[in-house]
C-alpha cells in the first residue's frame, strides 16, 4: 500500500493538506520512510465513519485482523468501517461482530480476549476519526520527528527513502531529487569518488561531526 493511499481521505491531526498527500506519493512499499510512516500513523477514533474495523490500526500496535487472525477468519463480515460493526443504544455504543458459525470451546478464550479488547474503545459521535502521528506528543506530524526516526535507520542509498519522483514537484526540484538518488550532488564524498582533489576536512562544515555525504546533508543533519 502506498502512503498516499494511507493518508488519502484522512484528517491528519488537526487537518490533512494536499501537500502531505502529494509528498506521500513519493514513497512506496518497502522503503524506510514507508515503514516509519506506517509505524507512526495511528487512528484516533471518533465516530468510526472512516476507520476500517479490521484493516486500520486503531486500538493495538497492529490491525485487528493481524492481532486476532482466528477471529478474523470466523467473522461473517470482513470489510467495513468501525461504525458498521455496532450501534448506539441509549447513548451507549454496542459492538456487533457476528461470527459466521458457532464458536467452539477451544476458540472461546480468544473470542473473549477479542471482545474485551474492542470494548475498551468507544465511538464518539461528536468528532470525526483522525490520523495521529504517535512520534509526537500532540499527535501532529513534524519533519523533525520523522528525521529523528530516520537517524535510527542504517541506510547507504538515498533510494531507500525515495523511489518515485513522478509527482507534482517543479522540474528543477525533480532533477535535484534525481541527482540525490543517483549520488550526483556535489558534496565532498562525491567529489572524492570522482577523483577530484578536495582541500580541507572531509567533515560536514555545518556540524563538524559527520562526513559530508548526501544522506547527511539532505536527510540526517539537524537543520535539514
Amino acid at each position: 500500500m502506498r502512503i498516499s493511499s494511507l493518508l488519502w481521505g484522512w484528517s491528519v491531526v488537526p487537518t490533512a493538506s494536499s501537500f502531505v498527500r502529494a509528498v506521500g506519493s513519493l514513497f512506496v512499499d518497502g522503503t524506510a520512510m514507508m515503514r516509519i510512516i506506517g509505524e507512526g500513523s495511528k487512528v484516533a477514533v471518533g465516530n468510526g465513519s472512516r476507520a476500517q474495523f479490521w484493516n486500520d490500526r486503531w486500538i493495538r500496535e497492529m490491525p485487528l485482523k493481524r492481532a486476532f487472525p482466528r477471529i478474523f477468519a470466523l467473522a461473517s463480515k470482513k470489510e467495513g468501517t468501525m461504525s458498521e460493526f455496532g450501534r448506539l443504544d441509549t447513548d451507549e455504543w454496542i459492538w456487533d461482530v457476528p461470527p459466521r458459525r458457532r464458536i467452539f470451546g477451544w476458540e472461546t478464550k480468544q473470542w473473549n480476549r477479542f471482545e474485551g479488547c474492542i470494548e475498551r474503545q468507544k465511538i464518539r459521535n461528536c468528532v470525526s476519526d483522525t490520523l495521529a502521528w504517535i512520534f509526537c506528543p500532540n499527535g501532529i506530524f513534524s519533519v523533525s520527528s520523522a528525521r529523528r526516526c530516520l537517524e535510527q535507520v542504517d541506510c547507504n542509498d538515498m533510494g531507500e527513502f525515495f523511489l518515485s519522483t513522478q509527482c507534482i514537484c517543479p522540474p528543477k526540484v525533480d532533477v535535484f531529487v534525481w541527482q540525490m538518488l543517483k549520488g550526483r550532488t556535489m558534496v565532498r564524498d562525491v567529489l572524492k569518488r570522482f577523483g577530484l582533489t578536495v582541500t580541507g576536512s572531509s567533515l560536514c562544515p555545518f556540524c563538524n561531526n559527520n562526513y559530508e555525504t548526501s544522506n547527511h546533508i539532505f536527510l540526517l543533519y539537524g537543520w535539514s
